[in-house]
């Protein structure tokens, strides 16, 4: 792999004003949806390439079904809040403003902007002993609890040290006013996750940035969002999982399920994603900016 950096922290000599690191960062990733219980509802792979440059980012998933492939874009442009959703079977685009961020101090901002604490050793991926296991409050008939666990072993993803980390979240429903489960949906996450190369600071900075100015959800989460709207607890899970520091660059959910009419547990759902490449290449600004060739159409922002 090879860096392409448009400077290191140097004092310029007329000036004498430090330039700021910028890299740019690309890879490309498979997620493979199973699909929703027996019947595979919403089976699909995505090959799904991820460009970064700067305060930009841009996303272009080709979306395979048994039915249709289909190719779609989101640009980010987290300098003028915009993002843009390029739809290329139809060669159209829409436009949107970015949500804003809803309470952000400036001191914050400002850290978050720079990409944390410059100069700060990586966070460690998760600690070695057993997080202990948080309630959910917030319905009295649902009980969440979750775990994460280091482990010992590494492996090589695409030529980058990886340490493997795992999760398990539970969530029991109850009958209403009891303590009885009526159903129990078990979550098991395992991962490859790495912090230790060239780029990896620059993926957090484009993140933090995007936190920091807009309500806007990650984009480059590890495929999580193959879950909204497929499992009811997907709101807990992203909430918990972010606890896990470290960039994914081979994982696998599985998602299983206990009813209280039946005893056997029964997996209804699996979702695994590899990074397949990465790069450090520079890229064109034209990456990041809505093709003269494509039509612009109004759209509601979702």
């Amino acid at each position: 792999m090879r860096l392409t950096l448009c400077s290191t922290a140097f004092w310029v000599a007329a000036m004498m004003w430090p330039v700021e690191v910028c890299a740019d960062v690309s890879y490309v990733e498979e997620i493979v949806n199973s699909g929703i219980g027996a019947a595979k509802v919403g089976a699909r792979k995505t090959v799904r390439k991820v460009y970064v440059k700067g305060h930009s980012q841009h996303v272009r998933d080709e979306v395979k079904t048994a039915k249709a492939v289909e190719i779609g874009s989101t640009i980010l442009r987290l300098d003028r809040l915009n993002r843009y959703d390029i739809d290329h079977s139809s060669k159209t685009f829409t436009e949107h403003k970015l949500p804003a961020r809803a309470q952000t101090g400036q001191q914050d901002w400002w850290q978050a902007s720079q990409g944390g604490n410059k100069g700060a050793s990586p966070k460690p991926v998760v600690s070695a002993a057993k997080v202990a296991p948080k309630a959910a409050a917030v319905d009295p008939n649902r009980e969440v609890t979750f775990k994460i666990r280091a482990m010992p072993d590494t492996m090589r993803v695409e030529g980058i040290l990886c340490r493997r980390v795992a999760a398990q979240m539970r969530a029991r429903y109850y009958v209403p006013g009891t303590k009885q489960v009526r159903r129990e949906n078990r979550y098991l996450y395992q991962a490859w996750v790495a912090t230790d190369f060239p780029g990896y600071a620059d993926i957090e900075r484009f993140e933090a940035q995007r936190e920091a100015k807009t309500s806007l959800p990650s984009q480059i989460g590890g495929g999580l969002g193959e879950l909204k709207g497929a499992v009811e607890d997907y709101d807990r899970l992203d909430e918990e999982m972010k606890a896990l520091d470290g960039f994914p660059m081979q994982s696998q959910l599985k998602v299983f399920t206990t009813t209280s009419s039946s005893s056997k547990e029964k997996e209804f759902f699996r979702l695994s994603r590899k990074v397949s490449s990465l790069s450090h290449s520079e890229l064109s600004l034209s990456l990041f900016e809505v093709s003269s060739g494509l039509r612009r159409v109004d759209g509601t922002a979702p």
